[in-house]
């Protein structure tokens, strides 16, 4: 009888229309920056994790201020950013790329202690992220004094 049950609720979920199954929301993980220095564009890696492999959607902001606000992160393009809509996801999760474009958000070539956050979302919000505090500017090559 046990097995039959089991039999029947899979089938259940395999003929149920996907708004009808149970959902759980997905789960973020930043990998990177993880502190220091960072030039722009800011690579922003993370991992998206959905139990259901639902597409995912993500929001990126910035704060400025230690974490009290944050404000909309802008994607910088041909930096090899994947963008922000319907990203694959797996039960142990797939690594994407966000581009910040630091530079075109902070009007200034150089700012300390920014955060990033992420927040996933399918058809319902998930999880949310923070990157630990790290500073962020032009990267300025120096060439060695001549003798």
């Amino acid at each position: 009888m046990r097995i039959l049950l089991q039999l029947l609720a899979r089938l259940f979920t395999l003929v149920l229309p996907r708004r009808f199954r149970k959902n759980h929301p997905p789960s973020v993980q930043i990998s990177a920056p993880s502190g220091g220095f960072q030039p722009a564009p800011v690579a922003l890696r993370y991992v998206v994790a959905d139990a259901e492999s639902d597409p995912v959607h993500i929001a990126v902001t910035y704060s400025t201020d230690g974490g009290h606000t944050f404000q909309p992160a802008s994607e910088a393009q041909h930096a090899g950013s994947e963008g922000t809509l319907q990203l694959r996801s797996s039960p142990v999760g797939v690594t994407h790329r966000f581009a910040w474009d630091a530079l075109a958000d902070l009007h200034a070539a150089h700012a300390i202690g920014v955060r990033l956050r992420l927040r996933a979302f399918d058809r319902r919000p998930g999880g949310t992220a923070t990157t630990p505090p790290f500073d962020v500017g032009i990267a300025v090559e120096t060439s060695p004094p001549v003798p």
